[in-house]
């Protein structure tokens, strides 16, 4: 059990946002010792259980704020799974083999098997712990991430082998000489090394055109938290603002890309924008009816044309397309009856148009994050099942529908050598799922030629309270830049907004330049200001003439002073001033709720002191915009064409080792049955 909770703990240490990397390439050898040698295979199993629920628990903490049950669920289920990669292990070295082959062949499995099918969960794989590390991660253009969390595993066996056995002797010869399995890893981290190193040149590299990308720091919760919200106009003001400074930069980049869905009632659809009362009436009973407001689609239909026709409008006043990443709506009356779907979808949106150029809607949605299966199967379960969720209590139906297409987004340029750049926009998880990013970029049927040319990815993490997700979700965007040779270029809601190319380096990343850093100093003073001021309302009566001077010092510290430091840092950070206001005009005397309101609006300026605090200490997740030129790579990978032949070659490799260890129990309760029958 210490071993197990040893490697626990390293495996926590290696990850982001700690990431001590050289530590992956021993923090699996005391749960390799535990499984490897422990004197009952049940010892080997219990222990195996605990180390893969705690290895979920302390790196994926960052569920909790989303779903606590989910989270509870997930760790069980995955410590649960944990001794499956173990047995397989115990089995090969059953049959002689050394732990360097052993750990990395039944490990991977069970990596390669928590990355598919509905329950795909491809974070904190092994090998993310070194993304990073150019020269160790260019074997993923081969075998994928996989590749490296294998070479991980190898070094972590051998050296399991060289503590329990270190040599091996030759009885006739009376000399030692090295296991196949040192000699094995040797050779496969000297391989490593050497092909990382000639495959990062740069010498394979057409510099492209520039793309923006933008981000803001909105934190999302379910429900949400009054004193934390922000209302639509806000959001809709603050990201126009972004995304003009992002269009106006001189040169103008070939195309600013917003993170996914930050301005809620929009859905820009060509389709919804077009629908009469008929269609109207299907959304709102299919989606809506929770709301008395009857009319709440035809306003939502209203809102989107006006956002819509303001982004539109600067695409064109700028001449840069925009990609808008937000929801849709879409009736389909092939059913009966008829449904209506919901779609998280990224659009075109090109200089001189009416309605998006082009449309992508998320293909694999997050199950329970993002769907609930069966509404229409076997309605019951899901009926059971949504009333399970943080939505049940308004009686939304918040199930999204998946997109069945992938098209190419074609953004023209004004180059002679290139008429249009080719890109594709996986929405948020989408970047983790290996098989998404190489169904965009594999070329079509007959083609030697890459589908597109870039992957803008498109994601909101304001869920995760700025844990170290946003660090995790980076290093997946680096092995999909590596496994297929292909620039990426992400927005993320609270970061980490970058352009990486595709050798996997990050070359570009929005964060705070030191004169915004600088600007702070401001802010944070303003804001303990307001705040101590704030904390005399709670020793006062709201009829004292002492509230009155209280509360108007309050009104002129936010009005004037905080105000002009919010302004100093840049329009967009405007809803961070208004959201000040707003809570201290709720403490006015004439409030019967004053004192209440006061506490919450205690609880937002700490909240901001320490988001001001975050952001001197992490400038990458502060709001803002950067722009640099894509790296275009014309090699089409291994990868890229087979995709995960190596990890299922080794999950082939494992089945024939639970086959082999069925075999054998099979074989001894037969020998056993022999003996008794004989001894009868």
């Amino acid at each position: 059990m210490l071993l197990c909770l040893l490697s626990v703990g390293m495996c926590f240490l290696i990850f982001p946002r700690v990431g001590i990397w050289w530590l992956a390439y021993v923090c699996m050898v005391p749960w390799l010792l535990a499984i490897g040698y422990a004197a009952k295979a049940r010892h080997a199993y219990v222990g195996s259980v605990l180390f893969g629920a705690g290895y979920f628990a302390l790196n994926v903490h960052w569920l909790m704020p989303i779903t606590i049950p989910g989270y509870i669920t997930l760790c069980i289920f995955f410590g649960l799974v944990a001794p499956l990669a173990a047995l397989g292990i115990r089995q090969a070295k059953r049959r002689g083999v050394p732990m360097a082959i052993a750990a990395p062949v039944g490990w991977v499995a069970f990596e390669y098997l928590r990355s598919i099918g509905g329950l795909a969960f491809p974070v904190v794989l092994l090998g993310h712990s070194q993304y990073q590390q150019l020269s160790i991660i260019q074997v993923a253009d081969l075998i994928g991430a996989y590749g490296v969390s294998f070479m991980l595993m190898m070094v972590n066996g051998v050296l399991v082998d060289l503590m329990t056995l270190p040599i091996v002797i030759d009885r006739r010869e009376g000399r030692p000489k090295l296991s196949i399995g040192v000699l094995a890893t040797a050779v496969v981290v000297s391989l490593t090394l050497i092909y990382g190193s000639a495959q990062k040149s740069e010498k394979y590299f057409t510099e492209g055109p520039t793309v923006a990308v933008m981000q803001h720091d909105i934190l999302k919760q379910v429900p949400p938290v009054p004193r934390r919200h922000f209302d639509q106009g806000e959001l809709f003001a603050a990201h126009l603002e972004l995304t003009r400074t992002a269009a106006g930069g001189q040169p103008p980049p070939a195309v600013v890309l917003m993170p996914e869905a930050m301005v809620p009632f929009v859905y820009p659809n060509a389709e919804f924008l077009q629908y009469g009362p008929d269609d109207l009436a299907l959304i709102y009973k299919d989606r809506l009816a929770y709301t008395e407001n009857k009319r709440i689609v035809t306003q939502i239909q209203q809102l989107s044309r006006q956002q819509y026709d303001i982004f539109q409008q600067l695409a064109t006043t700028s001449g840069v397309p925009i990609i808008f990443g937000s929801g849709g709506y879409r009736v389909d009356r092939a059913f009966d009856p008829p449904r209506v779907g919901a779609f998280n979808s990224a659009y075109l949106i090109e200089p001189g148009g009416s309605v998006p150029t082009a449309t992508y809607s998320k293909r694999h949605l997050v199950l329970f994050g993002e769907y609930i299966p069966f509404r229409y199967s076997i309605p019951w379960i899901y009926n059971a099942l949504n009333s399970l969720t943080p939505f049940a209590d308004y009686g939304a139906h918040y199930s999204q529908t998946a997109g069945t297409d992938a098209p190419v987004f074609e953004i023209p340029l004004d180059d002679a050598d290139m008429a249009a750049l080719r890109a594709a926009t996986p929405i948020c998880y989408e970047e983790l799922m290996p098989y998404i990013c190489r169904d965009f970029v594999r070329p079509a049927a007959g083609e030697e030629k890459k589908a597109v040319d870039v992957l803008l990815c498109l994601s909101n993490d304001g869920w995760f309270f700025h844990a170290s997700e946003l660090e995790q979700h980076l290093a997946g965007g680096v092995f999909r830049a590596v496994e297929n040779r292909i620039a990426i270029a992400r927005s993320v809601n609270t970061g980490a907004s970058a352009i990486i190319d595709p050798n996997g380096r990050i070359s570009t990343r929005v964060a705070a330049d030191e004169r915004r850093l600088e600007k702070l100093d401001e802010v944070e003073k303003a804001l303990q200001d307001l705040r101590n001021t704030g904390e005399k309302f709670k020793n006062l009566e709201a009829s004292s003439p002492k509230f009155q001077d209280t509360y108007s010092s309050a009104k002129g510290i936010a009005k004037d002073r905080l105000r002009r430091a919010w302004s100093f840092l840049g329009p967009e950070f405007e809803l961070y001033a208004n959201r000040s206001e707003r809570l201290l005009g709720n403490v006015r005397p004439n409030n019967p709720v004053w004192q209440t309101s006061a506490q919450l609006l205690t609880e937002q300026l700490d909240d901001d002191l320490g988001m001001v605090r975050r952001w001197r200490n992490l400038p990458w997740q502060m709001p803002g915009v950067a722009t640099g030129p894509i790296q275009l790579d014309a090699r089409v990978t291994l990868y890229t064409r087979w995709g995960d032949w190596f990890a299922q070659l080794l999950v082939a490799l494992v089945a024939v080792l639970y086959l082999d260890r069925l075999g054998l129990r099979w074989r001894r309760r037969r020998q056993r049955r022999q003996a008794t029958e004989s001894n009868e």
